[in-house]
């Protein structure tokens, strides 16, 4: 009796490197959009940050006594100091600074000038406090202005 050969399974060596060459090929080009998608995620998770501490500004300046911060004038050109999840903190360790600028004149609204409105320039910069320019520079900051309301002023 003639033993029948037995026909081996399973893939040649030349059959797993194209395998592999192709999975390769396929692979390069989603790698290369890996650096565009953690930069749009490190953005967004920037503006987020930015805008929680718009609102704690917002929310700060409009609830403050204005009579007692003459009109908001002690806020002007004043820091603060915030960490990477929007906290006030010391400017030791600050990882976000904000600089705070009120427009003096009353708001004009529909050619009336509001007393009870002011317009807020706010500057935020994720520099280092080392940066001593930081401020001087827009390279180095992000501006947004917001309108801010005299929330007591209807008790008066």
């Amino acid at each position: 009796m003639r033993k029948k050969q037995q026909q081996k399974q399973g893939f040649t060596l030349v059959e797993i490197v194209v395998a592999i060459a192709i999975i390769a090929l396929a692979c390069v080009p989603l790698l290369a959009l890996l650096p565009a998608g953690i930069h749009t995620i490190q953005r967004g998770k920037q503006e987020i940050i930015d805008q929680t501490i718009l609102r704690d500004i917002h929310n700060e300046l409009s609830s403050a006594e204005w009579e007692k911060t003459k009109n908001l004038k002690d806020f002007h050109q004043k820091l603060r100091y915030f960490d990477n999840e929007a906290i006030p903190i010391e400017e030791e360790k600050a990882a976000y600074t904000i600089q705070i600028l009120i427009d003096e004149e009353n708001y004009d609204l529909q050619n009336h000038k509001n007393p009870f409105l002011r317009k807020i320039e706010v500057r935020i910069t994720n520099a280092p406090p080392s940066v001593i320019q930081r401020f001087n520079n827009s390279f180095y900051y992000r501006t947004y202005s917001i309108l801010t309301a005299k929330i007591n002023s209807i008790t008066e």
